[in-house]
């Protein structure tokens, strides 16, 4: 099988958690003997280009005629027999997919945000959980309210006009063939925001299996939050909790809060920074459980996974598509992020269990990864997805 892999990386790094999910798929395809091209365009082009160029790019960031002709040159020096998009946003438009669809090319997309359904893309407002537009349809109101991730007007703006051009096109129900949710609980929003529910497929991400490259460590008595340092990931909420806390923790990752929440002195906690995977991964393998402390919904969560994986138990809040992957008391401890002092609480009852208790919830967690998350199940999924997609062209 052929399959074009289109990515649009809208972010300022060469790397991140949805390109390491495109770079994983292409490896688990390749590894069994499909030929994969990957197509990735990325925001920064538009900072390159001249003044009346980039209010070109800006305006016909909807759909543009522009990418759907790049994409058609590039569907037909390939020839696929699958287009799989991970995101679009800006440079990469919805339009691609029509230049598929008109070469009768089956299509699939992966759903690894909300922006199908909600102009601000994360369901999220003032650093909670926000359904308010899926209630009572007023989508407009994020004209007002600025939603968008860091509250940008002019994103906001632009946001909104895709979210329009999508559901004016009926969430391209002409244009895909397949969505690809990745928990159970995405694929109930996304059905709720309006998407054609046959069309939609639960594939979560998966993980090499980390163990054999991980150094077998001692349990060191401590915590460990990995990921970045932002308002949505819960990390203000965190070291407030933390306070109240004589335990070690460890916070690995950078991000805007960095030197504000070091700032903080809280007794206790150790900054990293930033670290290379390898590292990551033998903290993780060493510390006693991962706290996940997000409060917003997310898509998924690679971390909860590689915790998994290395037999870790998790502290993690209840929302989205935590309870999908994590059942409360058995591969780790979920707790109501807005109810007052859950968050304490939980971490309090993570650290009063045995050694052995903790290590019960790691190894339900290891049982569950190797259940749920490993890369053969993973393409077995997949594969399964691509077929349903060209039984629709058949």
């Amino acid at each position: 099988m052929k399959i074009l892999i289109a990515f649009n990386n809208y972010a300022d790094i060469p790397t991140g958690g949805e390109k390491n999910v495109v770079l994983a798929e292409e490896k688990l395809l390749r590894a069994h003997g499909h030929e994969v091209l990957i197509w990735e365009r990325g925001n920064a082009e538009i900072r390159d280009l001249g003044f009346g160029d980039r209010l070109a790019a800006l305006k016909n960031s909807t759909w543009s005629k522009t990418l759907k002709a790049d994409a058609g040159k590039v569907l037909d020096q390939f020839k696929p027999d699958i287009f799989h998009l991970h995101n679009f946003w800006m440079r990469m438009t919805p339009s691609v997919f029509e230049a598929a669809h008109e070469r009768s090319i089956p299509t699939v997309h992966t759903l690894h945000n909300f922006r199908m359904i909600c102009p601000g893309t994360q369901l999220m407002y003032r650093e909670r959980p926000c359904e308010d537009c899926l209630r009572d349809g007023r989508f407009s109101r994020c004209l007002i309210r600025h939603c968008f991730l860091g509250g940008s007007r002019l994103k906001t703006f632009l946001s909104y006009r895709l979210y329009r051009e999508i559901r004016r096109r009926r969430f391209l129900a002409a244009e895909v063939d397949a969505f690809i949710a990745l928990t159970e609980f995405s694929r109930r929003k996304f059905i709720q925001g309006g998407l054609d529910p046959k069309k939609i497929f639960v594939k979560p991400n998966f993980l090499e299996d980390p163990l054999p490259d991980v150094p077998a460590v001692s349990e060191k008595p401590g915590a460990l939050f990995i990921g970045r340092l932002s308002a949505e990931k819960g990390i203000g909420q965190l070291l407030d909790a933390w306070n109240q806390i004589d335990y070690p923790l460890t916070i690995t990752g950078q991000g805007a809060l960095e030197n504000s929440l070091r700032a903080r002195n809280v007794p206790g906690i150790t900054f990293t920074g930033g670290l290379p995977r390898a590292e990551v991964l033998r903290r993780l393998a060493e510390c006693s459980f991962l706290v996940f402390p997000s409060v917003w919904y997310e898509t998924f969560g690679l971390t909860l996974i590689e915790a998994m994986a290395l037999g870790k138990p998790i502290l993690a809040s209840n929302l989205g598509g935590r309870p999908d992957i994590i059942q409360d008391g058995v591969q780790g401890v979920l707790y109501d992020p807005f109810k007052l002092g859950a968050l304490e609480e939980g971490i309090r009852r993570m650290i009063r269990m045995t050694p052995e208790e903790r290590h019960q919830m790691g190894r339900a967690g290891r049982e569950r990864y190797l259940r749920d998350f490993t890369p053969e199940v993973n393409y077995r999924q997949l594969i399964e997805i691509y077929q349903k997609a060209m039984a629709t062209r058949a």
